[in-house]
C-alpha cells in the first residue's frame, strides 16, 4: 500500500482553485505546486493550462531578468 494518496484530477483541479483567495492575487507555477505541496511537473502545469483554458484562471506572461518566461496566475477580473 503506498505511504500516500493521489488526488484525482477533479480534485487536483479544485484544490488549485482554492488557493486563489481575494488576498491571494497572482501566483506562478512554482507558487501553486509549492502551496500544493507538490513538484511543478508537466501533469500540474497541464491542469493549470486546463483551468484557464475554461477560463476559471486568468494567465498573464512576463519575463524574467535572465530573459526566461513565466506564467502568472489569478482568478478572472483580478488587476495586476
Amino acid at each position: 500500500m503506498p505511504s500516500h494518496s493521489h488526488r484525482t484530477h477533479e480534485e487536483t483541479r479544485q484544490a488549485i482553485l482554492a488557493l486563489f483567495t481575494p488576498e491571494t492575487a497572482w501566483l506562478t507555477r512554482t507558487e501553486i505546486a509549492q502551496r500544493l505541496a507538490r513538484k511543478k511537473s508537466p501533469y500540474l502545469i497541464e491542469v493549470i493550462e486546463e483551468l484557464a483554458a475554461a477560463g476559471l484562471l486568468q494567465r498573464e506572461t512576463f519575463s524574467y531578468h535572465n530573459g526566461v518566461q513565466g506564467y502568472m496566475y489569478a482568478r478572472p477580473g483580478t488587476p495586476l
